[in-house]
């Protein structure tokens, strides 16, 4: 199900904003100058890192060293990861509901043989009879 890895996701937002905006704010340094940096906020620098298709620049503007540097990491695998199992459960529910559509239009839908008979049993000449090449 989705539902376990987004709240998988949640629960690494959760202790990734903690941890990179209380434990770990002195060990990340800014990596422009100081006029031209955006303000650090630890929602949206863990959500760049679980996230890895969406840059929201706070990954790019900010250094991790040591410890957060570590951590860091882990975000990144850990999105990687859950991001990859949302989407393959995503997909996997969708070929369900397509398997279940399907087996329905297979009832539906007459086999070639009897097609065949069908319109070998018309007689030429009938509305919606084949056509042969007259030679």
């Amino acid at each position: 199900m989705p539902s376990s890895a987004i709240h998988w996701l949640a629960g690494f937002l959760i202790l990734g904003t903690w941890l990179f905006g209380d434990v770990y704010r002195g060990e990340l340094t800014p990596a422009n100058k100081p006029d031209v940096q955006p303000a650090f906020q630890p929602f949206f620098y863990t959500l760049d890192l679980l996230l890895p298709v969406v840059s929201l620049h706070q990954r790019d503007a900010w250094i991790a060293h040591g410890a957060a540097q570590v951590r860091s990491v882990v975000f990144i695998i850990m999105g990687w990861i859950l991001a990859t199992a949302v989407v393959l459960s995503l997909t996997a529910s969708s070929r369900e509901t397509d398997v279940q559509r399907g087996t329905h239009r297979r009832q539906e839908l007459r086999s070639a043989p009897s097609i065949q008979r069908e319109i070998f049993a018309m007689k030429p000449g009938s509305p919606g009879a084949p056509r042969g090449i007259a030679c």
